[in-house]
């Protein structure tokens, strides 16, 4: 049987920043320009599910390794979902979307554990690596040491053309099995811009049981002509637990 989680929604919203515009020189001297507003970045609710019970839905049980860790911690499922919504004249070059975790003061009945284990993990992560495909060209010839050199612009001398496929990375994870993760969102090969619309990501928690895992979220980015996100947001906002 198959595991099927219905995908975030971000209907329900965490939180909003957007970009601000840096002050400009001539701003500061009075001749104009100002602070403006760009992109606006919505947060949805994350949503959370306890993989020991989608484990008992399935047909196969998880493998040996899995089982032994699953005896001595808890695993749960975070979906994540931002939405970039598109603005005229503004355009995002980079983006960042941080979640860094931390366990809450104590147990649920307000007592320490009796032997405190290392920091909440994210044992794995999802999307890991997105890219897209630009053929490229590159012309080179052979040096008097055999070894390839680019060639000259303009040069008579004869040329070893290659032609192959170039990777640009549009989304990339970082901190797997860490306490702080994070996605960077590029442009890739569709332009010069992070495309607007919904973004969704996946993590695995792993933490000791019946503790409560703090969850801060922090979004970072920068646009062509704009300032970083984001706008100030409250702290409380940008936290959740689980």
């Amino acid at each position: 049987m198959a595991l099927i989680i219905e995908r975030a929604s971000p209907s329900q919203v965490q939180f909003e920043t957007r970009l601000s515009e840096q002050v400009s020189a001539t701003a500061e001297r009075g001749e104009g320009g100002g602070r403006g507003r760009g992109n606006r970045l919505t947060c949805g609710v994350p949503r959370i599910f306890d993989l020991a019970d989608l484990y008992a839905g399935l047909d196969k049980a998880p493998s040996p390794e899995l089982a032994k860790e699953m005896e001595s911690h808890e695993f749960w499922l975070v979906r994540l979902v931002f939405t970039l919504h598109d603005a005229r004249s503004s355009a995002v070059s980079w983006l960042e979307f941080h979640v860094a975790l931390d366990y809450l003061v104590g147990t649920p009945d307000g007592a320490a554990p009796a032997f405190p284990s290392s920091s909440p993990i994210v044992h794995d992560l999802f999307p890991l690596r997105e890219t897209d495909k630009v053929k490229a060209k590159r012309t080179n010839q052979l040096s008097a040491k055999l070894t390839f050199e680019p060639i000259a612009e303009g040069s008579a001398e004869s040329a070893l053309v290659l032609e192959y496929e170039r990777l640009i990375p549009i989304i990339t994870a970082y901190g797997k099995r860490e306490s702080a993760v994070y996605w960077r969102f590029l442009p890739g090969a569709a332009g010069n811009a992070v495309q607007p619309g919904i973004k969704e990501m996946d993590m695995i928690v792993r933490r000791d049981p019946g503790r409560r895992v703090q969850c801060t979220i922090e979004v970072r980015g920068a646009g062509r002509r704009w300032g970083l996100f984001p706008d100030s947001v409250a702290p409380a906002e940008r936290t959740f637990t689980l």
